[in-house]
């Protein structure tokens, strides 16, 4: 199967590229490079800016099956400090896309949307966190089912929660937790802006890869789909700084006032990591964060 893979090399791109290229010949359209791993062999790399490709010409070329979109710039804070730049370098370039896709193409549109940004869209999105972010997506993802309705032709959203693992850069500033943990390794002091006791879905990179996985490869996928990759299980930051506290020492890196919090609450994880899954599983997960962290920090 062929499978062109738009904005592959970051974070999530990656794991995909390791994934797909197992049994599939797949084209990766990226400016950048791999930040962490060579390129693989195996993969075309296409490095130019996914924004303003030739698409009309470059699907005249090359020809598909599946079309993964994964590109996308800035986050719900960032995107928030410049609206309409958030939805030029993302929302409008997204669409011109899908327009391509569709009049040049027969492939199946798999489109990376947002869990976190738009969790429980039902009866209006004023009900949701409103963000430049959230607002791009959700504009794609309408898009998206327009054209899939008119070219009778399929189309999945992942709506993807919290995802944390190996290749995430941790000196960025989204993935809270490989953050925490560089900070950790390196004694630098650990900012907190948010509630630490408010829950948000977090799931294992290499899960949430094996469930789009498997909707990708499917031969079944048919008219317009959103399917939540989520773990059904929730963290707060307490929990997170918890159980980084069980791996590397972090009491003093704290604001004051959560010391306690933090301290009580890992000699509480310790007594539960025999009989939580949930606690266990993330226990074994951090260890090996905290291992790459150090080989590539």
């Amino acid at each position: 199967m062929k499978i062109l893979i738009v904005g592959g090399t970051g974070f999530l791109g990656t794991h995909f590229c390791e994934k797909l290229c197992q049994d599939n010949e797949i084209t990766v359209i990226s400016k950048h490079h791999h930040k962490f791993i060579s390129e693989l062999n195996n993969i075309t790399y296409n490095y130019e800016d996914w924004r303003i490709l030739d698409y009309d010409n470059f699907f005249r070329k090359n020809k598909y099956d599946k079309v993964l979109l994964i590109g996308w710039s800035g986050h719900p804070r960032s995107s928030n400090e410049g609206l309409l730049e958030h939805f030029e370098s993302n929302t409008y370039p997204s669409i011109r896309l899908i327009d391509k896709i569709m009049t040049n193409t027969h492939a199946e549109i798999y489109f990376l949307s947002s869990h976190g940004g738009l969790p429980n869209i039902d009866s209006g999105f004023s009900k949701q966190s409103i963000s430049g972010y959230a607002a791009s997506k959700l504009s794609v993802e309408i898009h998206l089912e327009a054209y899939s309705k008119k070219f009778n032709r399929s189309a999945t959203i992942f709506r993807l929660s919290n995802p944390y693992g190996s290749y995430q850069d941790f000196y960025g500033s989204q993935g809270i937790i490989p953050i925490f943990i560089y900070k950790a390794l390196n004694s630098n002091k650990i900012p907190i802006y948010d509630d630490i006791e408010t829950s948000k879905d977090y799931i294992y990179i290499s899960d949430a890869i094996n469930l789009m996985n498997k909707s990708i490869i499917s031969s079944s996928n048919s008219g317009f789909s959103i399917v939540p990759i989520i773990s059904g299980q929730k963290l707060s930051i307490l929990d997170i700084l918890s159980h980084i506290e069980l791996h590397i020492p972090i009491l003093d890196l704290i604001p004051v006032e959560l010391k306690s919090k933090v301290k009580s609450h890992s000699k509480e994880l310790l007594h539960l990591l025999s009989s939580s899954s949930l606690h266990k599983n993330l226990n074994i997960q951090l260890e090996g964060l905290v291992r790459w962290i150090k080989e590539n920090s």
